[in-house]
């Protein structure tokens, strides 16, 4: 059902919000993003450090695609 969705629609990703995560003693403070996926109604939440993965991957997968920087 959900490939049917994705090859019918054209998917929006959504970053509408976030919240900064306060850590204790010596770790640093991150912030955390609230992702939407429309029409799948799919809500997640995700850090930094999981958009440079994913940026990484894409280049490796699709090299010569200009990919914006984060």
């Amino acid at each position: 059902m959900v490939r049917n969705q994705l090859s019918d629609r054209n998917l929006g990703i959504f970053i509408d919000k976030h919240e900064i995560i306060e850590r204790k003693l010596l770790a640093a403070d991150y912030a955390m993003f609230n992702v939407k996926i429309t029409p799948l109604n799919v809500e997640c939440k995700r850090n930094y450090d999981d958009f440079a993965k994913l940026r990484n991957n894409l280049a490796k997968f699709f090299p010569g695609i200009c990919l914006p920087h984060l």
